[in-house]
Parts: C-alpha cells; structure tokens; sequence
C-alpha cells in the first residue's frame, strides 16, 4: 500500500476527486489522466509537476465539456 504522500497516492486521490467532481467513473477519469500524462511527458524536462499539470488540464476539458452540454438545446 503505497504512503499518502506518495506521488501514486496523490495521482489516486486526484483522480477520485475528479470522478466526483464530474460524476464520471474512476476507470475513464484514470484514461483520461493517463492520456494527458503520457501526452505532457513527452515535452517535459522536468516531471516533478505533471500530475498537477494533468489534473488542471483534465478538470478544465471536463467543465468545457459539461458546459457545452448544458448549452446544447
């Protein structure tokens, strides 16, 4: 099990939060977390802040997307 403070406990409760927060499930909330790290990964010299990055590029995708949603008639 890993500590609370480990980075995979961190990436979890994030995910989790995000999966509440959009009422979407853990599975496709961790695809789309693990499609947005991968895609960060690639340019980064530094992955010390990828999953913050992730989690904010994530949360933003999602509330444009309910929001269009809630705009459709």
């Amino acid at each position: 099990m890993p500590s609370l403070q480990s980075a995979e406990a961190i990436e979890q409760r994030s995910i989790a939060g995000l999966a509440a927060e959009f009422a979407l499930s853990l599975a496709e909330v961790g695809a789309l977390y693990e499609a947005q790290r991968t895609r960060l990964m690639k340019g980064a010299k530094v992955g010390k802040f990828l999953s913050i990055v992730a989690v904010r590029n994530i949360r933003q995708q999602l509330a444009q997307k309910r929001t269009s949603l809630q705009q459709t008639p």
